[in-house]
């Protein structure tokens, strides 16, 4: 059962998904232009994704979707661009038995930990950028495009968002 607190992060999540997609994108470092989404998430910056419930199959174990969201779910993630490391959860509830980092098949284990203390966390078959239109949510792989709708085996699921600094 969702709290009160979990519901307000959840409305908060939705709403910045919604404010987001229209002011201009962050600068980049040498202040030349605005960033894209995709060079905002290439360059390490937290995203969040708003899907429909169910839409990003979860394995089920010991626990389900919220009760009580009838319709859209938020996840939080981030890239790592030095180690290929995609990190995610849910916002405001936390899926059991499923690994919350995903790690490239050439990550230098010498100097990044992907996994935690009893995982080695999940396997990619090969390195995914987001400069390859590809999100990793919880061990789902999922296409997005410029605009920031995100897919799931050629159907719009979701959207995808850099929330401003």
């Amino acid at each position: 059962m969702s709290s009160p607190t979990h519901f307000a992060r959840l409305t908060a999540a939705a709403a910045l998904l919604a404010l987001s997609a229209s002011p201009a994108p962050a600068q980049d470092s040498q202040g030349t232009g605005p960033m894209t989404l995709v060079e905002q998430m290439a360059a390490g910056r937290p995203f969040l994704v708003a899907a429909r419930k169910g839409a990003i199959p979860l394995p089920q174990e010991g626990w389900s979707y919220p009760e009580g969201w009838d319709y859209w779910v938020v996840f939080e993630g981030r890239y790592n661009p030095e180690s290929g490391i995609w990190a995610s959860d849910g916002v405001g509830f936390s899926p059991r038995g499923i690994e919350f980092h995903a790690c490239p098949p050439d990550i230098d284990r010498s100097r990044f930990i992907c996994g935690g203390t009893h995982s080695d966390g999940h396997p990619l078959s090969r390195r995914v950028t987001p400069r390859d239109h590809v999100v990793v949510i919880l061990e789902n792989e999922l296409t997005f495009d410029d605009a920031g709708a995100v897919y799931r085996d050629g159907q719009q699921v979701g959207v995808i968002t850099v929330p401003p600094i």
